[in-house]
């Protein structure tokens, strides 16, 4: 028995899928996750702000540009983001809709709003009152062809998938 090649068995870091990014050779866009709550609360954000920094991704010259997003189910963790990176560009997910944010607006700062496919499903016109308050709308996680054709039909701006293949061919593309 062989030992195994660690290069073959360990873990993607996001380090080394920041590495694997840069030596591309072409634009590959990464929306990357801060997952909270964490005993570790501000840490967390300030290692990945220090990690993009080293790749030249921590403060692209407007949100447009950026290849990066980092997306939270947490405010708070948006908005350490946002201080430290003003044009970072931040998804704020949401498992549902507080009576507070119902008529589409986000956390302060905030101009991306990632609802799950079931809040889409269940309140269509959501998308359109996120999208007349001047927000994009990355909806999650939209596997199902129906739900594709639906985000299509609400005109929502990223769709965030666990088959972008076939998603990407149901598109078209």
């Amino acid at each position: 028995m062989r030992p195994e090649d660690p290069e073959d068995t360990s873990v993607l870091t996001l380090e080394r899928l920041l590495e694997l990014v840069a030596d591309a050779g072409r634009r590959v866009e990464l929306a990357i996750e801060t997952k909270h709550p964490t005993r570790w609360a501000g840490q967390v954000e300030e290692r990945l702000l220090v990690l993009l920094k080293r790749f030249g991704l921590d403060a692209p010259v407007s949100a447009e540009e950026s290849p990066v997003r980092v997306m939270s189910f947490s405010a708070r963790s948006l908005h350490r983001v946002r201080a430290a990176s003003p044009t970072l560009p931040t998804v704020y997910l949401m498992q549902f809709v507080s009576p507070r944010l119902r008529d589409g607006r986000l956390p302060a700062g905030i101009r991306i709003a990632g609802p799950s496919i079931r809040i889409v499903r269940g309140h269509p016109a959501y998308v359109e009152r996120l999208k007349r308050a001047g927000h994009q709308v990355h909806v999650w996680t939209v596997n199902e062809p129906e739900d594709v054709a639906l985000c299509v039909e609400l005109g929502v701006d990223a769709i965030i998938t666990n088959r972008p293949r076939a998603v990407l061919h149901q598109l078209g593309r």
